[in-house]
């Protein structure tokens, strides 16, 4: 097709592209393409966009039915919220259990604004579980958000996330561990591997009481579980993204304790990661401990960090955040533009 060359996008050009993400998208299981599947972040912001714009349905029912299918499957932690990094399998069932930063803080902000277009429950539901999540898990000691969760733990993939149903009766009793089974689909002969299952909760309960106490049980249990080592390392684009979607999505749920963790973060990025040299505008890559490291930053650490910034500017109203994202951003015109109305990277 070439190049869309200067100006916005045509209506004819964008509607050229919904055409051909159909022609892609798995109208049965949710998604685009076959196995392995991975969270199509950036597709599903531009299809709800399209579909803001335009009222096209179905450029919705595409992002309704990928989001859906992905937060009700395994890949999305049932018990503890957050993504994991993709799915194996077409339906959503068998993730690579590794959680990444960036994975998590595009798609809280996906399924935000599936909640701001459609006002869906289920969408604030996951936003609410994902940010939760990463404050819970994901901060470091310096008020910033870590890399990455690992995969594997005590030698095997998936151990800390799997269940078998006599492993649910066990701690939830007969009665609960039947109905906890049969609500995430967990077999005898296993969905996963060794006979245990991933969780999913292809339905929403009908008794949400018992569905909290369950989850909180299961949840304290897994707790004493060997978890997953995290990877400490403070990612300034990851991070730059996580401050973003966490201010966005607090001041349009209400939750100032969303909008403070990502304040805090964006200091970190200010004090760590930013004003590093005399001129004050290099921007390293990672830290960790508090301590930066010595990887220059790129394109996506300078673009990600000026949009989180950005992101607290619209919310808090705070003119520091403005200008220190105008610095980002001259910086990446000075230095990355390649002349031709492209970035290098």
């Amino acid at each position: 097709a070439g190049p869309l060359g200067s100006g916005e996008p045509t209506v004819e050009q964008l509607s050229a592209a919904v055409d051909a993400l159909a022609a892609s998208y798995d109208a049965r299981l949710g998604g685009f393409g076959r196995a392995p599947k991975f969270p199509p972040s950036m597709v599903l912001e531009f299809l709800l966009r399209h579909a803001a714009r335009t009222d096209d349905a179905r450029a919705l029912a595409m992002v309704e039915g990928t989001c859906e299918a992905m937060a009700r499957g395994g890949m999305y932690d049932q018990l503890g919220g957050g993504f994991a990094r993709y799915s194996v399998d077409d339906a959503w069932v068998v993730p690579h259990f590794e959680k990444m930063l960036y994975d998590n803080a595009l798609l809280l902000r996906v399924y935000l604004h599936w909640w701001r277009l459609t006002g869906s429950p289920f969408a604030e539901r996951i936003v609410r579980e994902t940010a939760e999540f990463l404050l819970r898990e994901m901060r470091t000691d310096e008020g910033a958000f870590a890399a990455a969760f690992d995969a594997d733990s005590e030698g095997e993939e998936g151990r800390y996330y799997s269940w078998t149903p006599q492993q649910l009766v066990e701690v939830l009793g007969e009665d609960d561990g039947r109905w906890a089974a049969d609500l995430f689909t967990v077999t005898p002969e296993g969905t996963f591997e060794h006979g245990t299952s991933t969780l999913q909760l292809l339905r929403d309960p009908d008794d949400a009481a018992r569905w909290q106490r369950v989850r909180d049980t299961l949840l304290a249990a897994r707790g004493h579980r060997v978890p997953p080592a995290r990877d400490d390392k403070v990612v300034a684009a990851w991070n730059g993204l996580a401050i973003a979607a966490l201010a966005e999505a607090g001041a349009l749920l209400d939750e100032p304790e969303w909008i403070e963790a990502a304040r805090t973060a964006a200091d970190l990025l200010l004090t760590v990661h930013l004003g590093v040299d005399d001129e004050g505008d290099r921007l390293v890559r990672t830290s960790r401990d508090g301590r930066p490291g010595d990887t220059d930053g790129v394109l996506e650490d300078y673009a990600d960090v000026a949009e989180g910034f950005l992101a607290l500017y619209s919310v808090t109203g705070e003119d520091e955040w403005l200008a220190f994202a105008g610095v980002l951003l001259d910086v990446v015109l000075a230095h990355f533009r390649d002349g031709h109305g492209g970035f290098f990277d």
